[in-house]
């Protein structure tokens, strides 16, 4: 079991490295405007698969006793919201969105676009397979994909395609993925419409569907507010450092796609938290290290990789790596709370995170430009982590957000202080090695301070999926 669970892993995870590379050439093909272009028109994409998803894939996976028919009546009224949704978008809203993303009106865009907004439902036949644990054929369809719209990608760059080449891409991986699970599942998905189940289904889909649209507008608000209060130059620099600091998010969502069927096979909640609480410490002492590295070389790292027009992105990556760490971690709680059929977080926390995030956003960018936005979203990502663990956890096993985060807490205060108090000394190569060796050895001494932490950890949890999956 354990090795199927660290080769399918090691699939789902493969396409993430796929993407940098791509982020890469696309930063030096295309101009620092063209990338904060992009950066709307991903916002709108995110948009319209957020409108039409359900959440079904969750609720296939943790209902335990679900058949094929009930399967088939899900999938097909989900289907036909999308449907609808996109009607009436291309209808109603067409033209407001080509203004606003500055584009001329396209037939194959707007076609390519409807695929986009039918991808949730039609990617239904992956939940089935990570539901039978069957995790290798769920995630070949999208490395495949990724493969391929990489290499669209690519060519159209290189061909002088500019912004189209980079949209051109991220449809294909999505489009293709969809193709690939229709051609390869077992047993394809069938229209059944019909009115069954749906009040029961709707109490377990609704929060995490509300929860979603109401997440994506929260969660995205640094987009617009910079886009409208700093402009388009500003925003490609900020978006650009935010995806890259964000490739580290893949490995939470590989973590929770295979997380949330093996908890939901687990009988009883003890066994669910001693995997969860395992998970927990591997994770954090994997992203202490990590943010003790980014914290010293992560600017030069960047102008290194992506060129010296991306040089003023560098801090922002740094700072928004810190929030990372945190958004990674804590994403862990949705499959434990989701596999005991507790969905009312998603709604919560999305509104909360709106509360939150937005007037800090403003704040930020006001006060102190897109630096500003980046320290914005690592506050609130402190804020909601602190509510989620102390408002939703807690409840479930009795420990709360010092217990689960006291260790990473600790680490980047004290990266945070040292960067913040010898910025200037930090400038030479030398003090930032002596740096970097410091951290590490007081990462290690408070490992294994458990009356600091409140809890005893090891090196050896970093091997978190050997005993626990």
């Amino acid at each position: 079991m354990t090795k199927k669970i660290v080769s399918a892993s090691i699939v789902a995870f493969a396409p993430y490295p796929l993407i940098l590379m791509m982020q890469v050439v696309f930063a030096g093909y295309l101009s620092v405007e063209e990338i904060g272009q992009f950066a709307l028109v991903n916002f709108l994409l995110m948009f319209f698969m957020t409108s039409t998803n359900w959440g079904v894939d969750k609720y296939i996976i943790a209902h335990k006793h679900i058949n094929k028919t009930s399967i088939n009546t899900i999938f097909s009224q989900e289907l036909m919201f999308a449907i609808i949704i996109y009607l009436v978008c291309f209808f109603i809203f067409r033209d407001n969105v080509n203004t606003y993303i500055g584009f001329a009106d396209s037939k194959v865009f707007w076609a390519c676009i409807g695929l986009i907004f039918l991808y949730p439902p039609l990617s239904r036949p992956k939940a089935i397979l990570e539901k039978d644990l069957l995790l290798l054929p769920a995630y070949m369809p999208a490395l495949a994909a990724n493969i391929i719209a990489a290499c669209i990608g690519c060519v159209l760059a290189i061909k002088g395609f500019g912004i189209w080449s980079m949209i051109a891409w991220k449809l294909a991986v999505f489009i293709l993925e969809d193709l690939f699970l229709f051609i390869y599942s077992p047993g394809a998905l069938k229209f059944r419409f019909s009115f069954d189940g749906l009040g029961k289904h709707s109490r377990f889909c609704l929060p995490l569907y509300f929860g979603a649209v109401i997440s994506f507008f929260s969660v995205t608000a640094d987009i617009w507010i910079i886009r409208s209060m700093l402009g388009t130059f500003e925003l490609g620099l900020y978006w650009f450092a935010f995806s890259i600091s964000h490739t580290a998010l893949a490995l939470r969502a590989v973590i929770n796609r295979i997380l949330l069927p093996a908890l939901a096979a687990e009988s009883t909640l003890e066994r669910k938290l001693e995997v969860f609480i395992r998970l927990n410490s591997g994770l954090q002492i994997m992203f202490v290290i990590g943010t003790i590295v980014v914290a010293y070389w992560g600017s030069d790292f960047f102008s290194m990789v992506f060129g010296s027009k991306w040089s003023a992105a560098g801090p922002l990556f740094v700072i928004l790596f810190y929030a990372v760490a945190f958004k990674v971690i804590s994403g862990t709680a949705n499959p434990l709370l989701h596999s005991v059929m507790k969905t009312s977080i998603d709604l919560n926390v999305a509104i909360v995170n709106g509360l939150v995030l937005i007037p800090l956003v403003l704040a930020g960018a006001y006060f102190a430009g897109v630096k500003g936005a980046a320290v914005a979203v690592l506050i609130s990502t402190l804020v909601m982590t602190c509510y989620v663990y102390q408002s939703h956890v807690s409840i479930l096993c009795g420990r709360g957000f010092w217990y689960f985060f006291s260790y990473l807490t600790i680490n980047v205060a004290s990266l945070i202080s040292i960067n913040f108090f010898f910025e200037n000394i930090l400038e030479n190569v030398v003090p930032r090695i002596l740096a970097t060796f410091s951290s590490l050895l007081l990462a290690y001494i408070i490992l294994n301070l458990p009356t600091i932490t409140g809890r005893k950890m090891s090196l050896s949890d970093l091997w978190f999926g050997h005993k626990t999956l």
